[in-house]
C-alpha cells in the first residue's frame, strides 16, 4: 500500500510542477513578456517566396505561400510564436527528459515514455521518409 501511496505522491507532485510552470508562462504572458507577434513584419530569410499570414478577430491565422516548404516553414514559426514553451515541455516528455529541467519528480515519467520509446520511433519513422517530406519537416522544424 505504501509503494502506492508513493506513486500518487510522486504523479501529483509532477502534476503540481507542471501547473506551476504553466502558471509562470501563463502569467509571463498576461505581463507581456512572450506575447506572440500578431502583426508587423517577420524576415525569414530561408523562404524562398514570400508568405502572408492574418490574423482574423479571433486570433486565428490563415496562411498564404506559394510553396508547400515555405508553408511549412510558416506555420513552424507561428506554431513557435505561440507556444514555444508548451511545445518544449511536450518534445522533454516524449523523450523521456523532462526530469532535466523540472526535476526528480519527473523520473518516473521520463523512464516510462523511454520505455515506450517515442523519441526512438520518431527518429526511425524520420529516416524512413522520404526525401521531400524530411525536406517539408526540417522547414517546419
Amino acid at each position: 500500500m505504501s509503494g502506492m501511496l508513493r506513486r500518487v505522491g510522486r504523479v501529483l507532485l509532477l502534476l503540481v510542477v507542471l501547473a506551476l510552470i504553466a502558471g509562470t508562462s501563463a502569467f509571463l504572458w498576461w505581463r507581456g513578456k512572450g506575447q506572440p507577434q500578431r502583426d508587423g513584419q517577420v524576415v525569414m530569410a530561408s523562404l524562398a517566396t514570400g508568405v502572408t499570414v492574418r490574423f482574423d478577430d479571433a486570433a486565428v491565422p490563415h496562411v498564404a505561400a506559394a510553396s508547400l516548404v515555405d508553408l511549412s516553414r510558416a506555420l513552424g514559426w507561428l506554431h513557435a510564436n505561440e507556444r514555444m514553451g508548451q511545445m518544449e515541455l511536450q518534445r522533454r516528455y516524449a523523450a523521456g527528459r523532462l526530469s532535466e529541467i523540472v526535476g526528480a519528480a519527473a523520473l518516473g515519467a521520463d523512464r516510462r515514455m523511454r520505455e515506450l520509446g517515442i523519441a526512438r520511433a520518431a527518429q526511425a519513422q524520420l529516416r524512413a521518409c522520404s526525401q521531400r517530406s524530411r525536406e517539408v519537416l526540417e522547414a517546419y522544424a
